[in-house]
């Protein structure tokens, strides 16, 4: 229990922070955008380079990431679906139904409570949802709500984006063998240990953000209840049988891999979802809601993840 205490207590110690710094005004929102840009830009990259940079690559990270994609479009299909059956007639529902807070939440939860050494876990899985989002789920909403058309600007901006470079790059030299050249070169060991420094922000900056993102809308508290508790349900059902019909043949069957696979459902919807959301829908109702659903279902991942985590006494 005391070791629990000691892994769990800077999550809380940093989102009240966070919380505390809005309250005060000690943050305000455009310095904390720039927090923002800086985790995005710069240490979600690199961790992200590096845990692919280590990580053992074959087959196993095809078959995963093939797989992620086509899981998370079924999420996102079955919330199109609840739509067409006239049971949730919002626009928005597909988008909350799939995707996840992997960069802002899944890498800092997992690394804080099994260790960074253990990132490749749920890193594997990282791969597929970030192709998924900013590729079919980005363009899908696009389509849905902005009723726009895919453009080249759209593809650059994605194969810029500094995560999806990060991992490329990660991989990249990883297959090419220079992992091990670096690390016995002086040059080398440098910038790999300036990289570690940078990804050592990872976890207390991305807390700090999410407890200074919290804010409630009443007029939308039971829709984001229930639309969060809609989400569990469909993603945990869903997502287990895909994983026992499909991707157990590509995943590493060990206890932190099915630990990983868990924690991955359990994360909320991305912050940046009401933000995407604002991008192409003209109601702002559709803006608040999504907003109001992100930060309850946040709060509730947190607790459920301390539930489980004190349940596996980990």
């Amino acid at each position: 229990m005391n070791e629990l205490i000691v892994k769990t207590m800077p999550i809380f110690l940093f989102i009240g922070m966070g919380y505390f710094f809005k309250t005060t005004q000690f943050l305000t929102s455009e310095q904390m955008g720039a927090l923002k840009k800086l985790v995005v830009n710069m240490v979600l990259p690199a961790v992200l380079f590096l845990t692919f940079l280590r990580m053992e690559i074959g087959l196993q990270v095809l078959g995963a990431t093939l797989g992620i994609i086509l899981m998370c479009s079924i999420f996102m299909g079955l919330g199109y679906l609840l739509n067409l059956t006239g049971l949730l007639k919002n626009p928005t529902v597909p988008f909350m139904m799939t995707s996840f807070a992997f960069g802002f939440l899944g890498i800092a939860l997992f690394a804080t409570v099994f260790g960074e050494e253990n990132l490749q876990y749920i890193a594997l899985l990282g791969i597929g949802h970030e192709l998924f989002v900013w590729t079919l789920y980005v363009l899908f909403m696009k389509v849905r709500l902005g009723e726009e058309r895919v453009t080249a600007a759209f593809l650059m901006a994605f194969l810029r984006s500094p995560i999806i470079l990060g991992v490329v790059l990660g991989i990249l030299l990883n297959v090419a063998g220079l992992y091990g050249p670096l690390q016995a070169s002086l040059w080398g060991q440098g910038i790999l240990s300036t990289i570690q420094m940078v990804t050592a922000l990872s976890s207390p900056l991305i807390f700090l953000i999410v407890g200074h993102g919290i804010a409630f809308d009443r007029k939308y508290i039971l829709q984001s209840f229930w639309y969060t508790v809609l989400r569990y349900l469909l993603i945990f059902s869903a997502g287990y049988l895909f994983k026992f019909l499909v991707l157990d043949r590509f995943l590493e069957q060990s206890q932190l891999m099915d630990y990983a696979f868990f924690v991955f459902l359990l994360l909320p919807p991305p912050v940046s979802l009401p933000i995407l959301i604002a991008s192409y829908s003209k109601k702002q109702e559709h803006v608040d809601l999504t907003n109001n659903m992100v930060v309850f279902s946040t709060i509730a991942s947190l607790l459920l993840f301390m539930g489980f985590v004190v349940w596996k006494g980990i």
